[in-house]
């Protein structure tokens, strides 16, 4: 705070170097020569460097209360801003050895949070960074490192937010950062690949919660514009390594609903078609498994199974259609599993479907378990306490989705072609009623279910939502 409170060091700062960022009154090595020798002063000031790095927040009002200019704009304080965090990763580099290893995690963090601001938010709203208060166009955002060269914000926000991204993924080796809550940790996760949802006026805490984080210009006339490459390689990468073990189901989702657009294009365009052809397809297997489940209530055994197998091969052909992220929306790995719990009750005496004793106890007792191992593994990959009860019982209904219709799959249409009194158990499901067909598929499904999820020791590297793929082709 004593940092801060040094009017003349900050006027210095912000003037950097005698400049003021007005955009095209600079060329690109004016400003890079100006951040330069900023960063010297800063790493040879520790206290200011601190001030910083650990209290950003208060650069803005700094900002304004030091220039005194009364035309003052958001745009204009967000580009001096951008200034100070790219000077300040800067002097990180150049600090003591022990310094630059704590402080480069924040150095990062602030560097991309200030670059990627001018790709956030509602491009329709009035008093956003875009805009000035009249709704006009604000300053060109990109000539905050100089007169033609947007290129260059683009080029730097994408450099900054891989920096933070491998920061997070070893942010338990890290002082400052290992001290973080679980929410706090996935508050970051989420500014990385998301935008920010509706008006943040009124909001004291900001949360990415909206479409993906997408950098590029045209993205402030259509927020609808489709990811880039390097945008959807950072995406697969927070998947794999973030949501999925931490079992954010929905924020896959939304993730996965997002079209990308065709590649071979310069500015493949997501249009509205694009965008609800996803929504529509997501639902024909969810249509499917309901299906199945409401056959089966019905005592139509063989229908059920040849509608569950249907909604399998819709969801086939889409994940063809749609890619890998589709397939990974689905979490493909707990029918997998759940098919190995399948072979493994089609190996115990066909006796049991016969006479099933404590047809409700033993489906209890083994939904009880898979719940809590899943509640483990959430633990374990530092979710919150009472958020991993609720993520657990979300993918816990997901891997029974699946396993149901892999039990009625399995037991109505294969075991009777493998096991030793296959005859009888095809006749039988034509003349059961219904409750005595559901408790059997109810005992296969907690069965298959169960089975599935401890068989995660046979891959203990990897979360049991983690994708089918393994083999992946980046640093």
């Amino acid at each position: 705070m004593a940092a801060m409170a040094d009017r003349e060091l900050w006027r210095d700062l912000f003037c950097l170097d005698g400049h003021l960022p007005r955009g095209s009154a600079l060329a690109p090595h004016q400003v890079t020569a100006a951040l330069r020798n900023t960063a010297d002063r800063l790493s040879q000031n520790r206290p200011a460097l601190l001030a910083v790095l650990l209290a950003p927040g208060l650069l803005p009002q700094r900002i304004v209360t030091l220039l005194d200019e009364p035309t003052i704009s958001s745009t204009q304080v967000w580009m001096w801003t951008c200034w100070i965090g790219e000077a300040a990763w800067l002097a990180v580099a150049d600090t003591a050895p022990e310094d630059a290893e704590s402080l480069r995690p924040v150095a990062a963090r602030l560097r991309f949070l200030t670059l990627s601001e001018a790709f956030r938010g509602d491009p329709g709203d009035s008093a956003g960074l875009w805009r000035d208060g009249s709704g006009d166009p604000a300053v060109d955002l990109g000539m905050v490192f100089g007169s033609d060269a947007a290129d260059l914000v683009v080029q730097r926000c994408r450099r900054a937010r891989w920096e933070w991204h491998r920061c997070l993924d070893a942010y338990q080796s890290h002082v400052l950062l290992a001290a973080a809550t679980p929410a706090e940790i996935e508050c970051e996760i989420d500014a990385l690949v998301f935008r920010y949802q509706g008006r943040q006026a009124t909001r004291p805490r900001r949360t990415a919660t909206g479409l993906p984080l997408v950098t590029r210009w045209s993205v402030i006339d259509d927020a609808r514009e489709p990811l880039t490459a390097d945008d959807q390689a950072l995406l697969d990468n927070v998947l794999d390594r973030h949501l999925l073990p931490r079992m954010r189901l929905g924020r896959v989702v939304r993730a996965a609903a997002y079209p990308a657009g065709d590649p071979g294009r310069c500015r493949p365009a997501v249009t509205r078609a694009a965008r609800w052809s996803r929504r529509w397809a997501g639902v024909l297997p969810l249509l499917g498994a309901a299906g199945a489940l409401v056959l089966a209530g019905c005592g139509q055994f063989h229908a059920a199974a040849i509608t569950a197998a249907a909604s399998y091969t819709t969801l086939g052909a889409l994940v063809v259609v749609f890619g890998r992220i589709w397939a990974t929306a689905w979490l493909l790995r707990l029918p997998a599993a759940g098919t190995v719990g399948l072979f493994a009750l089609l190996t115990l005496h066909f006796d049991w479907w016969r006479n099933p004793a404590g047809s409700w106890w033993a489906p209890a007792a083994l939904t009880t378990a898979s719940i809590g191992y899943l509640v483990g593994e959430a633990r374990n990959h530092g979710v919150a306490a009472v958020t991993s009860i609720g993520r657990a019982l979300a993918v816990a209904g997901v891997g029974a989705a699946h396993a149901f219709l892999v039990a009625v799959i399995g037991l109505v249409a294969v075991a009777p072609a493998l096991v030793e009194s296959g005859r009888e158990l095809r006749e039988s499901w034509q003349h059961w009623p219904a409750s005595t067909g559901l408790a059997i598929l109810g005992l296969g499904t907690a069965w298959c279910l169960a089975v599935g999820v401890f068989a995660q020791i046979l891959w203990d590297d990897r979360p049991i939502t983690a994708p089918l793929a393994h083999l992946r082709w980046h640093r």
